[in-house]
């Protein structure tokens, strides 16, 4: 996968395709993080959102912030992932091509989760469900669940666990 970005990055490089050059610099920062090179990862996302913020472009920034959240959440630093969503979904919000964000609002589930906030936590993976049972999403439904299941554990509400 590196090895493919980089060839996107040069191409568009030589082409002077600025958006392309980015995207394939943050995409290069994610394969960064998952081989365990933090450093990497967070200069070359960093300066793909400098790009991406300078060149106006939503999309990109719009999944860089939700990767950027992800990388906390799964590390555990959930106050940290917090912000980073919230940006991502505000952006959304003002971006109708963007549509319903299901990996940002479920990776905002496992934060709210992280946090202690299970009212808020179960309120989003509600709303989660339902936007997936309307538009025949199955997995996105599966993964509220998930969720909604995860937090009547954590308030040992065995009724609505099951």
């Amino acid at each position: 996968m590196t090895q493919d970005w980089e060839d996107v990055k040069v191409l568009a490089h030589e082409l002077g395709n600025s958006k392309w050059e980015y995207r394939a610099l943050a995409q290069l920062g994610i394969a960064a993080y998952q081989e365990g090179n933090v450093q990497i990862a967070i200069t070359d996302v960093g300066m793909a959102v400098t790009a991406a913020t300078a060149a106006n472009d939503s999309g990109a920034l719009i999944r860089f912030f939700t990767l950027i959240g992800q990388g906390h959440a799964d590390s555990g630093k959930y106050a940290q992932a917090l912000p980073y969503l919230e940006n991502s979904l505000k952006l959304a919000a003002v971006t109708p091509e963007a549509g319903y964000r299901f990996l940002t609002n479920e990776l905002k589930t496992k934060t709210l989760i992280g946090l202690g906030q299970l009212d808020n936590a179960k309120h989003l993976a509600d709303e989660i469900r339902t936007r997936a049972a309307q538009s025949g999403r199955r997995e996105h439904e599966a993964i509220a669940l998930h969720w909604l299941g995860r937090i009547a554990d954590i308030s040992q509400d065995v009724t609505s666990a099951l």
